[in-house]
């Protein structure tokens, strides 16, 4: 009978098809849409923003959710980008050895 995987190998694990579903979802059609939508929709958060007459609390609160969607967008993007980083045999040799497959 197998033995049962650790929570570290199962995170390992789940990282890697992480990384497989990103890498796969940068060649997927719906990427290229996904982008679309999302920069037109930091566009128009950004021209709400400037058009808007507000008081300095409010402005404040507007630049800080615009920053948030970019930072968030920005993140998305770097990581689909770098997901065939993740899959790297180096890169998942690292990311293993810390895992004991002999307890």
């Amino acid at each position: 009978m197998p033995k049962p995987l650790s929570s570290h190998e199962i995170e390992i694990l789940q990282q890697y098809e992480h990384a497989a579903m990103l890498r796969d979802l940068k060649h997927h059609p719906a990427w290229a849409v996904l982008n679309e939508l999302a920069l037109a929709k930091i566009q128009d958060v950004r021209d709400m923003y400037e058009r808007a007459r507000m008081d300095k609390d409010a402005t404040w609160l507007a630049h800080g959710n615009l920053k948030g969607l970019k930072e968030f967008w920005n993140g998305l993007v770097e990581l689909v980008e770098h997901s065939t980083d993740l899959l790297d045999p180096e890169a998942m040799k690292r990311m293993v050895e810390g895992t004991d497959l002999e307890q």
